[in-house]
């Protein structure tokens, strides 16, 4: 399982297992310490279903295989199924990321260790804290900066403003302490860990951020 499988792995191999993941690292220095701490720290990954319900190489492959390196370092993997997309049908969505789950089990992720979430479920299930959250780090970022992540600043809309900011507050309410992402999301490592500072807590999230090869499909 999990945990044996870590047993035998040294703080400096589990750490290497988790940086051989990831193009970049936000955190680096941070990466023994929690090792060194947490034997079985937790890592979050998500997926974002399509209508459609395809899982491109990268969703399907990538993923097995760097959430079996989170495994096998000794993590607790919680994949968040992403199933709150505006102006999509709910029961499509659901049936997609069910049919993604039921790909990465075909290709070989591991079943010890990793949980499989639906964020409607878990912001529903505790919304007097997730809402309160995504107001908090709302209020810390300006507008016109949250305009600027888009590619049409000057077209962008209200929920494209939000997007950021609530993967930002799924990253904290979950209580990541490593957290899979591409790299095309740093600035949401950037604003998660910021507002870490901005409240004084030391327990920033560590960000794992990969290359997505998007011309596979």
């Amino acid at each position: 399982g999990r945990s044996s499988m870590a047993a035998w792995m040294g703080v400096e191999e589990r750490a290497e297992t988790l940086r051989s993941t990831a193009e970049e690292l936000v955190g680096e220095d941070e990466l023994l310490p929690l090792l060194h701490g947490n034997p079985s720290p937790v890592c979050l990954d998500s997926f974002e279903p399509s209508v459609s319900g395809r899982v491109n190489i990268w969703q399907g492959v990538g993923k097995v295989i760097n959430v079996n390196k989170m495994v096998r370092a000794g993590c607790r993997v919680k994949m968040l199924i992403a199933d709150q997309r505006t102006g999509l049908d709910s029961s499509e969505i659901r049936a997609a990321g069910r049919h993604a789950i039921e790909v990465w089990k075909a290709l070989g992720m591991s079943s010890d260790g990793v949980e499989f979430l639906w964020c409607s479920e878990e912001t529903s299930r505790r919304a007097h804290e997730y809402w309160p959250l995504v107001m908090g780090i709302s209020r810390n970022h300006r507008v016109g900066w949250l305009a600027s992540l888009h590619a049409d600043p000057e077209n962008v809309k209200c929920n494209q403003l939000l997007e950021p900011i609530m993967k930002c507050a799924d990253i904290l309410f979950l209580e990541a302490d490593i957290c899979q992402m591409g790299v095309d999301r740093r600035e949401v490592s950037m604003m998660a860990r910021g507002y870490c500072t901005h409240i004084g807590s030391e327990n920033k999230p560590i960000f794992l951020l990969h290359r997505i090869l998007y011309s596979f499909s």
